[in-house]
């Protein structure tokens, strides 16, 4: 599960302005804002857009982790990186993974 996605929001200025909720992201007045996201140090990784996380020593898509897909504050019931954001944000956003970097 090596390579992590780069995810661009794109703000259209007609349609959203960055709110409170995207300023974390460093939101402001830019095309777009690239993301990579994983955490590797954490057995915390992402492909192909989804999210996947170890649990002694198996990894698992983060929506079938034993611990993480039930936790009590934060259950994790989507992998789809794009879908989970799109929760907590109205930016759109897109994919860009590995083989369309390798493609390019």
């Amino acid at each position: 599960l090596q390579g992590l996605l780069d995810l661009r929001f794109q703000p259209d200025d007609r349609q959203h302005r960055p709110s409170h909720r995207d300023r974390p992201l460093g939101v402001r007045a830019q095309d777009s804002v690239p993301l990579l996201v994983g955490a590797p140090q954490l057995k915390r990784y992402t492909a192909f857009g989804h999210l996947f996380a170890a649990y002694r020593d198996q990894y698992f898509r983060i929506d079938r982790h034993p611990v993480m897909s039930r936790h009590p504050t934060t259950p994790m019931d989507e992998s789809d990186l794009l879908i989970h954001l799109s929760r907590q944000t109205a930016l759109s956003s897109g994919l860009v993974d590995l083989v369309m970097l390798q493609s390019a």
